[in-house]
């Protein structure tokens, strides 16, 4: 090729090299013919295409122009060319960031198929936590937990999901609504399988601690027993509301720690018990409510204003403590000195103004007032009459036991010898009426405190008689010193006064030693004068034992002991004398008379003795309403 090139200068074609090829084979006779051949050639192919031009010289025209237009095109589109390849890098540029747009679009698009593919699914998924709230509010706890733990385990499976960690917080948030609905539950009237569901659930919500789970429970339960308590009418009086509280916090916190132990206390021994979380939770819990009640107790049994109410509230406490000792809270020996204090305060202010009524009745009543007064006036019934005189067999001496002398043993006796004398019987219905109401709510344990305040108040009133017996001594004797004086003046006066005022002195005399008369006499005396003497012989035979009698029907006579009969008649035995002691002394009486007639007759002079009828002034700062009457 390279030779053909050299030998024709310039190129040669395939045509060319292939005729070359064929030359070569020609012969001579044959190379010598070609040249002719060829311009035959050649004329031929010229008339040809002379013929060919003129049959289709509109088709050249055609193409000539169209080789025209072809080439400004060529030269425009060499131009585009140009401005096109300087675009060239951003056009690469662009399809990289369609091929990546195409992509995502592929993606989403694959995302958009399956999602409506499983649509079904999906649309479930997104309404759990609007049927959780549902479950929520019809109290389906267990299916709104169970849809939690759906929930929570797709969120594991699919951390990377956004909308699974979306639908995962709404149903946090419907969590914290089932918490405090089932809080609120604990806080209601619920029994014990509830409270094991309840808890169960809280156990789930894995919100609280093992030690806070305990916590709540009891606060929850403590809240429902205070809105309990709180539902008691408080307007009620004391000893109406006391039984209710008493009863409602029995029956609640009976069932409150039941239920506590039965939710969180097993078989296990202590340690594990203690292990577990309790540290003694339940024993705190328990010290408030305890706490809250004696509280409650010391704060409203100061309005109950009578035994029998005391006495019922105290049953409903025993009762309590029996019920609650059950569950091992046995609260009784707590609330005891409660009651013993309130009762003592119940006695003593009955106790209390019994030694002024005593004194106030001295100054407005009459000292005695015989059987036929008595029954006239309905306190005494004709069929005591005959029985009961003042100087029967069982009037022993003065300063004999208590509970020794043979009246000591028959109430009725006693009273009718008490009601003869008014203020003793004003006296003796006080402590009736302290003994009525401390038999409602007679606590063996107060028995030494009312026995000593019993004793009080009678030898407060023994000595009230034995002031009133040393005031009229010192009046006697000053009397009698104005009586000497009186005397020695009216000795000059004559025989006639001297005779007169011998004969005012024996009557004087007669009076004042009106304990050596007979009965009636004495009876006579005590009923216009006051006399003192028939007054404290009363006070020794008569009340002294019927008080003891008294303390006797409520105690026993353990009580004894507590109650000296002895020394409460000792500092009355030189006021009075026996009965049996007034006959034997009558006549003896007689003749220091007659005697003191004749030496008076004679011009001696003696000390005039004192009168009995002095009356004695009431005690100052006494105030003591009227009595309505004397009771038997």
């Amino acid at each position: 090729e390279m030779d053909d090139d050299v030998l024709f200068g310039g190129a040669v074609s395939e045509e060319d090299r292939a005729y070359l090829r064929e030359l070569t084979l020609f012969s001579i006779s044959r190379i010598e013919k070609e040249p002719r051949h060829l311009t035959q050639e050649a004329v031929r192919l010229d008339r040809q295409m002379e013929a060919l031009s003129v049959a289709n010289y509109r088709t050249f025209v055609t193409s000539s122009r169209c080789i025209n237009e072809a080439r400004s095109s060529i030269a425009a589109m060499d131009e585009q060319l140009g401005s096109f390849l300087e675009q060239l890098p951003n056009v690469a540029q662009q399809c990289q960031h369609f091929a990546s747009v195409a992509k995502r679009l592929r993606t989403t698009q694959h995302i958009n198929r399956l999602m409506l593919e499983n649509q079904v699914q999906l649309l479930e998924f997104l309404e759990i936590p609007q049927i959780m709230d549902m479950c929520v509010r019809s109290g389906m706890y267990e299916e709104a937990l169970n849809l939690e733990t759906y929930g929570q385990t797709l969120l594991k499976r699919h951390p990377d999901v956004s909308i699974i960690r979306e639908v995962v917080a709404d149903m946090k948030r419907t969590m914290t609504s089932i918490q405090s609905k089932l809080l609120g539950l604990l806080q209601g009237h619920i029994h014990l399988p509830v409270c094991l569901r309840v808890i169960g659930y809280l156990r789930r919500l894995n919100m609280y601690s093992e030690q806070e789970l305990r916590q709540q429970f009891l606060k929850c339960r403590g809240a429902w027993l205070d809105k309990v308590i709180r539902g008691l009418s408080s307007k009620e009086a004391a000893h109406e509301y006391l039984p209710k509280l008493l009863e409602s916090t029995k029956v609640h916190m009976f069932d409150i720690i039941t239920q506590y132990r039965a939710i969180f206390v097993d078989d296990s021994s202590k340690a594990e018990e203690d292990a577990s979380g309790d540290n003694g939770l339940l024993n705190r819990w328990v010290n408030e409510r305890l706490t809250i009640l004696l509280n409650t107790l010391k704060f409203l049994l100061p309005r109950v204003t009578e035994g029998s109410y005391l006495a019922n509230i105290l049953d409903y406490c025993m009762y309590c403590g029996v019920s609650l000792r059950r569950v091992g809270i046995d609260f009784r020996m707590l609330v005891a000195p409660l009651f013993e204090r309130r009762m003592l305060e119940l006695v003593r202010a009955r106790l209390s103004p019994t030694v002024q009524q005593f004194a106030h009745s001295l100054v407005r009543y009459d000292w005695y007032l015989d059987r036929r007064s008595l029954v006239r006036l309905g306190v005494m019934s004709d069929d005591s009459n005959n029985n009961n005189d003042i100087d029967d067999d069982g009037g022993g001496g003065g300063g004999g036991g208590g509970g020794g002398d043979d009246a000591g043993d028959d109430d009725a006796d006693y009273q009718s010898r008490v009601l003869e004398y008014p203020p003793l019987a004003i006296l003796g219905n006080a402590l009736i009426q302290t003994f009525n109401e401390l038999r409602q709510c007679a606590l063996l344990s107060i028995q030494e405190a009312v026995t000593r305040d019993v004793h009080t108040v009678v030898a407060r009133v023994v000595e009230q008689l034995v002031a009133i017996s040393n005031e009229r001594t010192a009046m006697a004797e000053e009397k009698a010193k104005e009586q000497e004086e009186d005397a020695a003046v009216a000795a000059a006066d004559g025989a006639q006064e001297e005779k007169e005022d011998a004969t005012r002195r024996k009557r004087e005399r007669s009076l004042h030693r009106s304990s050596s008369r007979p009965r009636d006499d004495i009876q006579a005396a005590a009923q216009t004068d006051g006399d003192l003497t028939a007054l404290c012989r009363a006070v020794a035979m008569y009340f002294i034992p019927y008080v003891q009698h008294l303390l006797s029907s409520v105690y026993g006579e353990g009580v004894l002991v507590h109650f000296d009969v002895d020394a409460l008649k000792r500092p009355l035995s030189g006021l009075y004398v026996d009965v049996d002691d007034l006959h034997r002394d009558a006549d003896d009486d007689e003749e220091e008379e007659e005697e003191e007639e004749e030496d008076n007759a004679a011009g001696g002079f003696e000390a005039k003795q004192p009168e009995a009828d002095s009356k004695v002034d009431a005690p100052e700062e006494i105030e003591v309403k009227e009595p309505n009457g004397i009771d038997n």
